[in-house]
């Protein structure tokens, strides 16, 4: 079930070689593990974004643990493993479509050691996002699902999941956003767009599990680990929580899952250009894919996006976080610094191919 993937951000294309996703860790059945024991929820906004200190890491930790699940799959491709986090009290959880991708049977073990049958309610490979309902169980804990519109590169990100079938409930690792609005490139299935990159160790086994913010919400859900054929590079991706909900609520609806597209990559305007322009903040294109809305409407190369109908757009995440609140077919008008002049615009947002191209 697992994918080769490699990633690229903005006009930076396939850098970092070859790649492959988190999780979907082949379980031999002398490994698969026994119950779990874990503590966590993400329920709470107790902690300031700024400056966290190692406290508020070990309460995030054990505010959110009980929400993510290890799940044992078993499919066509043999016996695996992956994580999910648990969103609704009703026992939906999000996961990896890669994860559940051909299952013919997936077990959840909570974080207070059970295993729960679970029914696949629908997924989507476009985004890597599978939603799975834990049945006939009381949940243990719900986590907080955020929004990824805010993150700012550098700041603290928390992981969690079930890497290699461990016993002992989910992981903690540490790191930082390192990136925003990367791509991730895989072997098999679509490419994934508008990722988060982050530098806290994402093992194998851990894909569906949460990155989560200062504040203990979700802000993505894991999904790749970029390694070379040697060894780990240590950069490890999410799909923004808000892709991943919007998803989601289509599944759970019994929708087909369809994604409204721009069609453009690119990164957070820094400070002095911000000044120099005269904006608050914005998202600097660094690529617009040919025949796109962006380029329908006359975005180009090193424009910067400040505003879509009106509202700001701060960053290339609160960018993606914007356009996820709309469908294919919505107008919107965008506005954008082109050679120093500011350009309003409409255009019709379509629906998202499957493998883009410039």
């Amino acid at each position: 079930m697992d994918r080769g993937t490699h990633c690229r951000g903005g006009r930076s294309r396939g850098g970092i070689g070859r790649h492959r996703l988190a999780g979907c860790l082949p379980t031999p059945d002398d490994r698969r593990p026994a119950d779990r024991a874990g503590r966590r929820s993400g329920d709470v906004r107790d902690h300031p974004a700024s400056n966290p200190k190692e406290s508020d890491v070990v309460t995030i930790a054990d505010q959110v643990r009980p929400a993510i699940v290890e799940l044992l799959v078993d499919g066509n491709q043999g016996k695996a493993t992956g994580s999910g986090v648990i969103f609704r009290s009703d026992g939906y959880a999000l996961t990896n479509n890669h994860v559940v991708e051909g299952a013919t049977s997936i077990v959840a073990v909570t974080s207070d050691g059970r295993r729960v049958h679970c029914r696949l309610v629908g997924s989507d490979a476009e985004t890597d996002i599978a939603v799975i309902k834990l049945q006939a169980v009381a949940i243990p804990r719900v986590a907080t699902l955020g929004t990824a519109g805010d993150l700012k590169v550098g700041e603290l990100a928390i992981a969690i999941g079930s890497p290699l079938g461990l016993a002992g409930g989910p992981s903690v690792t540490v790191g930082v956003i390192s990136a925003l609005g990367r791509e991730v490139d895989a072997s098999s299935g679509p490419q994934l767009l508008d990722m988060i990159q982050t530098d806290a160790p994402i093992a194998e086994g851990s894909s569906g599990g949460a990155l989560i913010d200062p504040d203990g919400d979700v802000v993505g859900i894991t999904t790749a680990v970029a390694l070379n054929d040697q060894e780990p590079q240590g950069l490890g991706f999410a799909t923004p929580i808000d892709i991943a909900r919007d998803a989601a609520d289509q599944l759970i609806s019994g929708h087909r899952v369809t994604h409204a597209w721009l069609g453009i990559s690119g990164s957070d305007i820094d400070g002095v250009t911000a000044n120099q322009l005269g904006v608050a903040g914005g998202a600097v294109v660094e690529q617009v894919d040919s025949n796109s809305p962006a380029a329908r409407a006359g975005v180009e190369v090193s424009d910067v996006i400040t505003q879509i109908d009106g509202h700001g757009v701060a960053s290339m995440g609160s960018l993606v976080a914007t356009l996820g609140a709309h469908r294919p077919g919505d107008w919107v008008t965008l506005s954008f610094m082109h050679n120093n002049h500011m350009h309003s615009v409409a255009t019709q947002l379509i629906e998202r191919p499957v493998n883009p191209s410039p």
